[in-house]
């Protein structure tokens, strides 16, 4: 795809992040394919038809209490003649009813396509609403502010790391959803994405809150994205199986037990 194109598909994708969660999604209609496909972060969460993804795109705007979007990257990761796909990782802060503002890290990928000179939107994958949305109990910024209880920001659960490719990312605690030790760096994985981050595994462990469970020498699990408790395993939400020491497989029941 030439460069002008492959530009403005950029910041059309730039303007569709800001759009989708200030709500204006009428915008986003216009670019959308007539065959367009949308895939979301659950099970079984497949759209086909302009008609049906711009609707789905619609109702989860009108879901999404998001006071702000920040630390965007926007960059493309391929780009043929007539197709280019552009991906997003970005932040936004959402609202609680304890008066915190947390921090999620979220991802978009758009595959556009040059037809007739029109760049079009043939498939979307998307993490969005947040996939530990359940852990919340979300509100509107502007429900707390009217009862005079303005939202704090919870800087701690923003933590930033340096990925193998030496970007430093802005991650929230709340999207990982466990971690492993390799060598001299940390695996990270969120339900979007797995990350290799330059840390030490001891560095990386001071970053984590009490929402985390370290389960074996080299693993560590968020406690809420625990599915079941195998005979020495864990299985995840995710359906991911991560490994528990047979030493500890009583404590790890009881911290489990105590934390639902």
């Amino acid at each position: 795809m030439k460069k002008a194109y492959l530009n403005q598909a950029m910041m059309a994708t730039r303007t569709i992040i800001k759009a989708f969660w200030k709500g204006q999604v009428e915008m986003i209609s216009d670019y959308l394919d007539d065959d367009v496909v949308a895939i979301g972060p659950l099970d079984g969460e497949f759209y086909h038809t302009k008609e049906q993804v711009y609707e789905t795109i619609k109702f989860l705007s009108g879901r999404c209490f998001i006071d702000n979007v920040t630390n965007q990257e926007i960059y493309p990761i391929v780009n043929e003649l007539h197709t280019c796909v552009i991906v997003g990782h970005f932040v936004v802060s959402i609202a609680t009813k304890d008066g915190k503002l947390h921090y999620v890290e979220q991802s978009l990928t758009l595959v556009w396509q040059l037809k007739k000179d029109q760049l079009k939107i043939c498939h979307v994958h998307y993490s969005i609403p947040h996939p530990y949305a359940h852990a919340f109990d979300v509100v509107k910024p502007s429900e707390l502010q009217q009862n005079g209880s303005a939202p704090q920001e919870d800087r701690e659960d923003l933590i930033s790391i340096k990925d193998d490719q030496r970007h430093i990312r802005f991650l929230s605690l709340s999207a990982i959803e466990y971690a492993k030790a390799e060598g001299h760096e940390t695996i990270i994985h969120t339900l979007d994405e797995t990350i290799r981050a330059r840390m030490r595994w001891k560095e990386f462990l001071k970053c984590l809150d009490d929402h985390f469970l370290q389960v074996h020498r080299s693993y560590v699990i968020k406690k809420e994205s625990v599915k079941l408790i195998g005979k020495n395993y864990l299985e995840l939400y995710s359906g991911e199986r991560v490994p528990v020491s047979a030493k500890n497989v009583h404590e790890v029941v009881q911290a489990l037990t105590k934390s639902k």
